[in-house]
């Protein structure tokens, strides 16, 4: 389960790491209980952007306006699709598909929950 550090974190890590290179990148990440991976990618992004760690926030939205028409654009995405596929599988359950004239193979077809027998 990833952790969220806020930015003040970020960089008082990043001063951490600094001021005790001598620990390595390993116990530096130990002692302040985070992954090497997470304290090693704050210092680059802090040396690329003038010791400053960036921090993405929710999304790199211009805006909260911006914000909430992309979670509203998901939403509907992600419910049609769902719709979708809901409609699709009331279309094909209980159908007889071609070659299906053994009873038993129908028995095959239908779920043991379909078969209601």
């Amino acid at each position: 389960m990833s952790k969220k550090f806020d930015k003040q974190f970020k960089e008082n890590a990043v001063q951490y790491y600094h001021a005790h290179k001598e620990l390595g990148w390993n116990k530096c990440a130990e002692n302040l209980g985070m992954s090497c991976n997470a304290i090693r990618s704050w210092v680059k992004a802090a040396s690329e952007n003038a010791w400053e760690v960036p921090v993405r926030g929710s999304g790199n939205y211009a805006s909260d306006e911006e914000k909430e028409n992309a979670r509203l654009r998901s939403s509907q995405n992600s419910g049609k699709d769902g719709a979708e596929r809901r409609q699709s599988k009331r279309k094909d359950r209980g159908k007889i598909h071609e070659g299906d004239g053994d009873p038993g193979m129908l028995q095959e077809t239908l779920g043991p929950h379909d078969q209601g027998l």
